[in-house]
């Protein structure tokens, strides 16, 4: 019976008989849910039924048993139910249409506030909706004008609506038609829209307010009329507003009506906007109200002074020739500093930039602290709560091996266990790592608290591996807490926030450490410094140990000290095939043979057709190259690393007490294999711990971390350890493969400028400490290819040419390796010309002769050729 009933059909029908009619049906609509066993929950919509149901027995005649009684008591609660879902979700069912009835009947009041107008946006129906706004003249007076007043949000805005609506049913027609048929005074739509801009609204919202007031085609007198408004409108920090506002007022230049002096001293944000074209145009204003003497000198100057601090050399360039051609040439001059080189050495002026102050690749060591007392205490807390502090971690675990006090634990029990349930109810493998130091605490006070997921399919792989490694390192602190081994030093307690541990300090830990933990012998291995080691003082010691500090190797090996060799082989022969480990049978990557890692890029084009005609879309791959591979990876030996799906083959995980002891079968490396989206990683703050287990080598962090910082460069998934691996490789002291220059490439070239900002920090980080050629960045350019947008990549070389002296020529050098492996047709080839021209101008020096060929191969007059022609004639 439900249908949709109009204001006029109720005309007759009196009040008190809806009011009844609503009872009866509400109640029939209950009993039917209650009939159907429905849940509470759906309560309001068979109620709402119930409402549509009344009104259409009202209009047909149908007359309630007892018309006597008021409004029922639901009513009010469940209109302002329906009023607030409207604002919310859109349908455009009529719920508006429906409450406005019963308003007008007197049945409810609701508030005419934020959350009604936006349900009249939402909620009100009508094909076309001109109907239900003049059939109900209050609405065409006083509420529809609140919909200029009211931003929205999610699926209920105008300019949400719109999107996904005809055309000739939109809110822009609908609102346009009631203006040109004078239901809507014209003076006041164009006011109201204009006042709309003014607010605060998000740029896709305030987006509908723009493209109304441009179809309205506001006639010159209207527009002279509001520019005030207009200039207000300069000061917007949405883009699209801002460059509206510049044509509107560019609009009434010449026609003597533009106040030019207020116009001018407003256009200083306009001439900043970072749209160039923009920033251009309000230049070009300003030029022409000076050239029409509508406004001074005075008024002009202060505007293209601003202008000169954009960041386009086109905006620049523009503001300098109209400050020369005003005759105020100091004030260009005085901004030396700032301008791009081209536009600097075209207006005759010199800026300056800073030498670099060169750094040692290592950093300072640090005292060795153990954490104790309530120092220890207060680090725990603070990773529980999700503190990635690497060094802090290390003292937690020092302080726990050195001196077990549950005391200390126990004031972090309640939230330990809130973290672990909370680990184990969302299931997300691995779990985090306050997740890991809260079942540590727990563990440690005694409580059978169960292993966290390492993984989702209880295989170990290269990404999880440093992981189960670290994991694997607090258990067996654990183990000391709970009394199961005796205290003792921890071994791999960093003496650098990089990891390193100088080889003094690991004899004197080992010789008051009779029985050491596995992981942790593993762990200080790894991390034991290349300068100074000795076998003074080391002859009791294990002979992994002393292989590892410079020791000849033992003629009868122990096959069963297999994870100690491994961490001895690759800590002593980083870069090289180990003899020892090959004698033993211990081969493969990460193991006797150092980690050799490529990489290669891959694209493809697909072409899909529209109305708008014929589009392509390319889209990339990468995937590495890992010679030597392993079948499998276990945690004793975190350096070992496999092809990335072989655990998805089949190989299990080994037991953790039978990791040690897996067969050599199972470990024999496989032929050279390529393996898509091989160091893919969602480890979150195990990111930085895991950059210090093995602090000589910088491609075994990468090989389980690159893929986050390779994806943010060819993908528009958010990838959350871009940044922490990029920072963390910068502060890498280890050494730096192709896989670290491809990383590095990558990050300059993502897709979010916060990771590229990070990516510039770690290349200049790198080359400060004299860690990073400009050879290896362009050899990581030129193999990450097309996959590194130069549209991307070009505002960071930009940035990071800008840091220095130092820095300049660094990019200067590595774009003269890469440039002539790029294809001149690119897109952004320009962007990155322009950026080699401003540091040769800078540096005052000429081209190279290395890219004068690929230079003088481009042809045409787009503004690639015109820079490089320049180029090639320097």
């Amino acid at each position: 019976m439900r249908t949709t009933t109009t204001y006029d059909e109720l005309v007759a029908v009196p009040t008190e008989v809806i009011a009844g009619l609503l009872h009866e049906h509400g109640e029939r609509q209950l009993a039917e849910m209650r009939r159907q066993e429905e849940r509470p929950s759906f309560r309001d919509l068979f109620l709402w039924r119930g409402v549509d149901d009344a009104l259409a027995a009202a209009a047909a005649g149908e007359r309630p048993a007892d018309p006597g009684a008021g409004a029922p008591r639901w009513l009010a609660g469940l209109v302002a139910t329906r009023l607030d879902e409207a604002g919310r979700f859109s349908h455009r069912g009529g719920d508006f249409t429906t409450v406005r009835i019963l308003e007008r009947r007197g049945l409810v009041s609701p508030p005419h506030d934020d959350t009604y107008a936006l349900a009249l946006i939402g909620g009100l129906g009508g094909d076309p909706p001109t109907v239900p706004l003049r059939a109900d003249p209050e609405l065409l007076t006083t509420t529809i004008w609140r919909i200029f007043e009211v931003e929205g949000g999610g699926e209920v805005s105008l300019a949400a609506i719109d999107k996904y609506t005809p055309e000739e049913v939109s809110w822009a027609a609908t609102v346009r038609v009631l203006t040109d048929a004078g239901d809507l005074d014209r003076s006041r739509v164009l006011d109201s829209c204009l006042a709309a801009l003014d607010r605060d609204f998000g740029a896709f919202r305030a987006g509908w307010f723009s493209r109304f007031w441009v179809s309205l085609e506001p006639s010159e007198d209207e527009v002279a009329a509001r520019q005030g408004a207009l200039r207000s409108l300069l000061r917007s920090d949405v883009k699209p507003t801002v460059a509206l506002a510049v044509k509107q007022l560019r609009s009434l230049v010449g026609t003597g009506r533009l106040d030019g002096p207020a116009t001018a001293r407003a256009m200083a944000p306009a001439a900043l906007s970072p749209v160039k074209g923009t920033a251009l145009d309000a230049l070009r204003l300003l030029a022409d109200l000076h050239a029409d003497g509508a406004a001074g000198t005075d008024d002009v100057v202060g505007t293209a002074t601003t202008a000169l601090g954009h960041p386009h050399a086109d905006v620049q360039r523009a503001a300098a020739q109209l400050l020369t051609r005003v005759g105020d040439t100091d004030a260009v001059a005085g901004a030396a500093d700032v301008l791009a080189p081209s536009v600097a050495v075209e207006f005759g002026v010199a800026g300056t930039i800073e030498p670099d102050l060169r750094v040692p690749a290592d950093l300072e060591p640090t005292t060795p602290v153990v954490a104790t007392g309530n120092d220890l205490t207060e680090l725990l807390a603070a990773l529980l709560e999700g503190s990635d502090d690497v060094i802090g971690l290390e003292m937690v675990l020092a302080g726990l091996s050195a001196t077990p006090d549950t005391r200390l634990l126990a004031p972090l029990r309640a939230r330990a266990t809130t973290l672990v349930a909370r680990a184990r109810r969302d299931g997300e493998a691995p779990a985090t790592l306050r997740a890991a130091v809260a079942r540590l605490v727990l563990v440690g006070l005694g409580e059978d608290a169960a292993a966290l997921p390492l993984t989702y399919s209880g295989y170990l792989t290269n990404a999880t591996l440093p992981v189960a490694h670290l994991v694997g390192r607090m258990e067996e602190v654990a183990d000391v807490v709970r009394g199961r081994r005796p205290p003792a030093p921890l071994l791999a307690a960093p003496e650098h926030p990089s990891g390193w541990i100088h080889a003094a300090t690991l004899i004197d830990r080992l010789t008051r450490t009779p029985d050491p933990a596995p992981l942790d012998l593993v762990a200080a291995l790894l991390r034991l410094h290349p300068e100074g080691r000795t076998t003074v003082g080391a002859d009791a010691l294990p002979a992994p140990v002393r292989y590892a500090l410079g020791g000849p190797a033992e003629p009868d090996l122990d096959r069963d000290d297999r994870a100690a060799w491994v961490a001895a082989g690759r800590t002593r022969t980083v870069t090289e095939v180990d003899a020892v480990l090959l004698r033993l049978g211990l081969d493969g990557a990460g193991r006797a043979h150092p980690l050799d890692v490529q990489v290669r890029t891959a694209s493809e084009t697909e072409r899909y057709e529209d109305r708008r005609g014929v589009h392509t879309w390319t889209s990339w791959a990468w995937d590495l190259r890992l010679a030597d591979a392993l079948y499998q990876v276990v945690a004793d030996q975190p350096t070992g690393l496999c092809q990335l799906g072989r655990s998805d083959d089949g190989w299990r995980m080994p037991d953790e007490h039978t990791a040690a002891a897996a067969s050599d079968e199972a470990r024999t490396p496989v032929a050279d294999t390529w393996s898509a989206n091989f160091g893919r990683s969602d480890l979150g703050a195990y990111v930085g711990w895991a950059a210090t287990i093995w602090p000589a080598d910088a491609e075994h962090f990468l090989v389980s971390t690159a893929g986050s910082v390779l994806n943010a460069a060819i993908s528009t998934e958010v990838e959350r350890d871009a940044i922490p691996v990029l920072d963390a490789l910068g502060a890498h002291p280890g050494r730096l493969g192709r896989l670290a220059a491809v990383t590095l490439a990558a990050g300059l070239a993502a897709g979010r400028p916060d990771q590229r900002v990070h990516a510039v920090d770690a290349v200049h980080r790198l080359v400060r400490a004299d860690r990073l050629t400009a050879d290896v960045l362009a050899d990581g350019v030129t193999t990450f290819g097309g996959a590194g947008l130069l549209s991307r990549s070009a505002p960071s070389w930009k940035d990071l040419a800008s840091i220095s002296s130092q820095a300049s020529a660094f990019v200067v050098d590595t774009l003269t390796a890469t440039l002539p492996h790029t294809d001149r047709a690119t897109n952004g080839v320009h962007a990155v010309l322009a950026v080699l021209e401003d540091e040769l101008l800078r540096a005052g020096r000429p081209t190279p002769p290395t890219l004068q060929p690929w230079l003088r191969g481009f042809a045409g007059s787009s503004k690639a050729a015109r820079t490089a022609a320049r180029l090639a004639a320097r």
